[in-house]
């Protein structure tokens, strides 16, 4: 701001067929100075709301933590083809038939890859997917 009084002061040297040209340099000066100072605001604002490297460390750590525990959410909640892998025989489970069934059911022999439920004698042979049953709910539901 010094600096644009001290230029105004030269205003009486300038020529008077330029002075509409020396108006128009202050006009844009004055301009460039706002466009300075708001620069200048937001760097430091910048400044302010910057984190620590201790900060920025425990956010990573934070954000892998969290990451590990999206993994072994959808590893739990995934379908498990047969062909990779068997619930424990007579552990009830959610199967998967090859007509796209979804039943509750129990591997009864893992040999013959006869599933069963726990009311009948009936034996299903088609399943190609299981996956552990979801935990019950908690609290006061209606």
């Amino acid at each position: 701001m010094e600096e644009l009084q001290e230029i105004h002061k030269l205003e009486a040297f300038v020529d008077p067929k330029n002075i509409d040209v020396f108006n128009k340099f202050l006009e844009e000066l004055g301009r460039l100075q706002e466009i300075e100072r708001k620069a200048i605001e937001q760097s430091e604002e910048i400044q302010r709301n910057w984190y620590t490297p201790m900060e920025v460390s425990g956010m990573k750590h934070e954000i892998d933590r969290l990451n590990a525990e999206l993994a072994q959410i959808k590893e739990d909640n995934r379908w498990i083809p047969v062909s990779e892998r068997l619930p424990t025989v007579d552990k009830m489970v959610l199967v998967r038939t090859a007509l796209n069934e979804i039943l509750t059911r129990k591997l009864f022999d893992a040999s013959l890859l006869e599933w069963c439920d726990e009311n009948t004698d009936y034996f299903l042979r088609n399943v190609t997917h299981w996956r552990p049953l979801p935990s019950a709910p908690t609290g006061g539901g209606e």
